[in-house]
């Protein structure tokens, strides 16, 4: 049995969640107004791919140890990569980035060290029920944050759509000694 290529869907699908992380990144810590709603878009499509690849992968018989490997490094990338710009969004706790992704590591290098001592540590349920807490926490939070913004919008428009006397005379009477 030959070991799927690179090129194999489920390994590009990993992939692109390593090509998502700057991506996210950048649009976390941009001005721009619509950031953390592309930011949101883009990281649940690519939570989506990570169910996607193991999925595929399982059913066209090509799990190999380059996919999982993909699979895992990708996830703690994409991860990783988000928590910290939202710590530099300030948005969440630095402390709280550096303590999850410290999990992640160590969680890692632990299951690493036992797979090159020939021992599986599988995911247990504890760990694939907080990669579903994480993934929808970082939704949450990234769309609380788009949820807000656009509440003060929705609270401005009549402000900004009425014509009124009062800013005149606000205008006004600020000039006047």
């Amino acid at each position: 049995m030959t070991a799927p290529s690179l090129w194999a869907a489920p390994n590009l699908l990993s992939f692109s969640r390593i090509l998502a992380a700057p991506v996210l990144y950048a649009l976390v810590v941009s001005p721009w107004r619509f950031g953390f709603l592309a930011a949101a878009i883009i990281f649940v499509i690519a939570s989506i791919t990570d169910t996607l690849d193991g999925e595929l992968a399982r059913r066209s018989g090509l799990v190999s140890p380059l996919g999982i490997y993909l699979d895992t490094t990708s996830d703690k990338i994409l991860v990783a990569v988000l928590l910290i710009g939202l710590a530099v969004a300030h948005v969440a706790a630095g402390w709280m980035a550096a303590v999850i992704i410290a999990r992640e590591v160590l969680v890692t290098g632990l299951r690493s060290y036992a797979a090159a001592l020939g021992v599986v540590i599988p995911a247990g349920g504890w760990g694939k029920a907080k990669t579903v807490i994480t993934i929808l926490a970082l939704v949450l939070v990234l769309f609380e944050t788009v949820a807000s913004g656009a509440e003060y919008i929705r609270g401005a428009v009549p402000l900004l759509t009425r014509t009124s006397t009062a800013g005149a005379a606000v205008n006004r009477s600020a000039d006047e000694p």
